[in-house]
């Protein structure tokens, strides 16, 4: 637990996916009690080499549901496909790249996460966040405009 004057924040460590879901917390006083809700959302370090567990991969299949709504193809390559999609909290249009998890392409994925998570440039689009399913990962980033796309197509 921190508490910081009137802000209160608890850290949990050695979390594992069993414990992802939503909490109630209730806070009482003699002035009287407050209650509030929170989603603890459980993101696994993804073991390359492994097909991962069952249960993480039930948790990022309903969590990619649960935040984005997919309207489209952007397009297609030799192992993955790029959608177009909604994220629904905010409205924000994103693009989701679907790496297919065959052979090498786990590592590649991996790669391209890393490096997006490190660099931050005008040039370069911004990375949201990812997930892994049994059969891909999902990479999330900001979505092109359709001028740039067709720069480089």
């Amino acid at each position: 637990r921190i508490d910081d004057g009137d802000n209160h924040s608890i850290v949990i460590n050695n979390i594992t996916a069993d414990r992802a879901g939503v909490y109630s917390c209730v806070a009482s006083s003699e002035g009287g009690h407050v209650t509030c809700k929170a989603e603890l959302l459980v993101k696994l370090a993804c073991n390359w080499s492994d097909s991962s567990s069952d249960d993480s991969q039930q948790i990022s299949n309903q969590r990619i549901r649960d935040t984005y709504r997919f309207v489209g193809v952007i397009g297609r390559g030799a192992f993955s496909v790029i959608k177009r999609a909604i994220q629904i909290s905010t409205g924000q249009e994103v693009a989701a790249k679907f790496v297919q998890r065959k052979h090498r392409n786990d590592k590649l994925a991996q790669n391209e996460i890393e490096f997006l998570t490190k660099v931050q440039h005008p040039h370069i689009v911004k990375f949201h966040e990812s997930f892994t399913t049994s059969s891909h990962v999902i990479i999330v980033t900001e979505i092109l405009s359709i001028e740039l796309f067709e720069f480089f197509v």
